[in-house]
């Protein structure tokens, strides 16, 4: 079982994932939803982003690889967060923020209208039209999480991605209850994670 290590201590066995949010964008700053939908990083999301790469190469300085998003924003701030480390960015494609289809680019007050975060915490597998649900997105994040466990044995690897696949990937990793919510992190966080190579 995968251990939050702020909480309970790192084993040193065990493949250690360092997963960060992209620092904010001009669609966060605006608050719509963007999903696949890019969106350049702000004034303060560059800020943020060379804030994070302050931090996990004082906090982290044995990391040995770093992994985003293929989309800009979680891109950009890797690329950041590498170079204080010596490292190159390897982008994996299932670390993409969830879809949601036709509904990209509205707004959270948009969203509630639509009832869909209510319709989303009621079912998992309730999507956006053209767009992914939530499980799927956390099943295929999960994935990404287990195998860098397993390639990554006993290291420490940093992970740039989005809210959607923070969330619901901890939370199908660690079986607990989607939509996940409480796994999320401000632009520019990050957490640490201590999971099994076994996974």
């Amino acid at each position: 079982m995968p251990a939050n290590d702020e909480a309970h201590g790192a084993a040193a066995e065990l493949t250690r994932l360092v997963i960060a949010r992209h620092g904010e964008t001009e669609g966060n700053r605006s608050g719509v939803h963007q999903g696949h939908t890019d969106s350049p990083l702000t004034a303060a999301g560059r800020t943020q982003a060379v804030q994070l790469a302050e931090e996990l190469r004082r906090r982290y300085p044995e990391a040995s690889a770093v992994y985003s998003s293929p989309l800009g924003r979680a891109l950009s701030t890797a690329a950041a967060a590498a170079e204080p480390l010596g490292l190159s960015v390897a982008v994996e494609p299932d670390l993409i923020e969830g879809s949601l289809g036709d509904w990209e680019g509205l707004t959270g007050e948009q969203f509630d209208r639509l009832g869909f975060w209510a319709k989303v915490k009621a079912d998992p597998d309730y999507t956006a039209p053209g767009g992914e649900s939530f499980r799927e997105c956390g099943r295929r994040a999960a994935g990404v999480f287990e195998r860098l466990a397993r390639r990554d044995r006993s290291a420490t690897v940093i992970v740039v991605t989005h809210q959607g696949p923070i969330c619901q990937g901890l939370a199908a990793l660690l079986e607990t209850p989607l939509p996940g919510f409480e796994y999320g992190l401000s632009n520019g966080g990050s957490a640490r994670w201590s999971l099994p190579a076994r996974m």
